[in-house]
């Protein structure tokens, strides 16, 4: 990342702007938009990408659950 470590630590700003990007990369790959243009996506790649995102969420993630804004956000992995 292009972001230095210790503001990827501290500033809250950076920790939403990547919490909202892996949102965006989970949900892109779901895309109908995506899907038509772009070669489809295995089933695989799509549990990958999942996994990714609990993992996120369970290590550096952890953090901004209690954050009312991103609550919701911690059930996608689950639906």
């Amino acid at each position: 990342m292009l972001i230095p470590q210790e503001m990827q630590r501290r500033d809250f700003v950076t920790k939403k702007l990547e919490f909202y990007l892996h949102i965006y990369f989970v949900v892109y790959i779901y895309h109908p938009y995506n899907n038509k243009n772009f070669r489809a996506r295995s089933e695989q790649e799509q549990k990958a990408e999942q996994i990714d995102f609990k993992m996120y969420l369970d290590s550096r993630g952890a953090e901004l659950s209690k954050t009312s804004e991103f609550l919701a956000f911690y059930a996608l992995p689950y639906i």
